[in-house]
């Protein structure tokens, strides 16, 4: 048991949860910034729906930015954790491309921390979450350089690998539109690699070797 579960602090109604505070504080501020979005949405309402006293939430997390932060974090941690694996495979560009593609939409549609896009959120801004953006940023990177290595081998097609980055990574995130689990998720996020690929590759006829290489 944590320090702080131990501290006892009390919830509103005097009974305390079944859970980690933490975690019940979070879920109860997923369903309202997804509902109300992040400015109409007040610590007290998470607190009331959390089943806590408002100055118990404060306990926790020093305030609502701190909320949103420790929510996006979580949004991206397996993509990070995911990204810090593959750096130590050495999968071509196509293959590494395609088990990546799979893996963030997967996690878009399955992750109860993702709450939307970043550009749902303007209060989400880079000076405020900076590590989130760097985060962010290097799941975008990453697609981009998987792009250039691949036109520079000549296993994708000429093309501004810059452009073609944004643009199939808008593909990718179209994820967040969506909601799936489960096999529908799975499935969702291979036919969204086949996409990318379809899209790259100068030799259509290497996708199903492709997709059998990037098999874990």
């Amino acid at each position: 048991m944590s320090q702080k579960q131990r501290l006892g602090r009390p919830r509103a109604g005097g009974k305390p949860g079944d859970g980690p505070v933490e975690e019940d504080i979070l879920a109860a501020a997923r369903v309202l910034f997804r509902a109300q979005g992040y400015s109409g949405t007040s610590t007290r309402e998470i607190a009331n729906a959390a089943g806590l006293r408002q100055p118990t939430l404060f306990h926790y997390f020093k305030n609502k930015a701190a909320i949103m932060e420790a929510i996006a974090l979580r949004a991206m941690e397996p993509e990070i954790q995911f990204l810090q694996a593959e750096a130590k495979a050495s999968h071509p560009p196509d293959v590494g491309l395609y088990r990546y593609a799979r893996f963030v939409v997967f996690n878009l549609q399955t992750n109860a921390n993702v709450i939307g896009s970043p550009q749902k959120f303007p209060e989400l801004t880079r000076e405020k979450f900076a590590t989130f953006w760097q985060q962010y940023d290097r799941v975008r990177r990453t697609m981009y350089h998987y792009i250039r290595t691949g036109v520079r081998q000549g296993i994708f097609f000429h093309v501004d690998p810059k452009i073609a980055s944004e643009q199939l990574f808008a593909l990718v995130e179209y994820a967040l539109t969506t909601n799936v689990s489960g096999t529908a998720a799975a499935k969702a996020a291979d036919t969204a690699a086949t996409l990318v690929l379809r899209a790259l590759l100068l030799n259509p006829g290497r996708l199903e070797s492709v997709q059998a290489a990037a098999q874990d």
